[in-house]
């Protein structure tokens, strides 16, 4: 039973968006991409605001006794990092806006803090690494291209607005932690911490 139950866990480590900035980007989203407002269309799921984060290794299925041994290292590895100032900044989808499978806002970082979150990322990787992750054959190579994922579309979604993709969010926000998260989407919350690992914050 174990087994199976972890061979369908969908674990990853990410930031969470500030409830303050991720409630102001989705009260905008959602009109934004639901004209005349009301119910989400069929093949259209536009994430809460408690749900915004941005995803720094998605590890899949991991055992208990990985998933307990992954975050003693991610501690080890995480710890005395100071948090990366970010934004949030305009909006996209992968792979595109005319055929979307996800709408994301764009991030970045503010000058005085550039270089933070490239390195918060290594050290993620590393701690995945060092107990025996690897990543998948689509994922291998490519840049980290850090990104909030808004909404998913389902093939024969609705069609975009032009609005979502004029948006300019311009959210700025600072992640206290790092946190290893789970997929639950069968229950009343979308992501659930399994663990955090909390981040240096420097005055001003």
């Amino acid at each position: 039973m174990e087994r199976a139950h972890a061979s369908t866990r969908r674990l990853f480590v990410g930031l969470r968006v500030a409830s303050d900035a991720a409630g102001r980007v989705a009260r905008r989203v959602r009109p934004a991409l639901i004209e005349g407002g009301g119910a989400e269309p069929d093949g259209l799921v536009v994430y809460a605001g408690r749900d915004l984060h941005l995803t720094l290794c998605f590890l899949g299925a991991l055992g208990p006794d990985s998933c307990a041994r992954f975050a003693g290292v991610l501690q080890e590895e995480v710890r005395g990092l100071v948090a990366p100032d970010l934004w949030l900044s305009d909006t996209g989808g992968f792979p595109s806006l005319a055929q979307p499978r996800v709408l994301w806002a764009g991030v970045r970082e503010a000058e005085p803090s550039c270089g933070r979150l490239g390195a918060l990322h290594n050290r993620v990787l590393q701690a995945a690494l060092s107990i025996g992750w690897r990543p998948g054959a689509r994922a291998r190579g490519r840049p980290f291209a850090p990104h909030v994922t808004l909404a998913r579309v389902r093939a024969g979604g609705p069609r975009i607005p032009p609005a979502f993709g004029r948006m300019a969010l311009d959210e700025r926000w600072l992640p206290l932690e790092v946190e290893l998260m789970e997929s639950c989407p069968d229950g009343q919350e979308r992501y659930r911490t399994l663990a955090s690992v909390p981040l240096v914050v420097q005055p001003g």
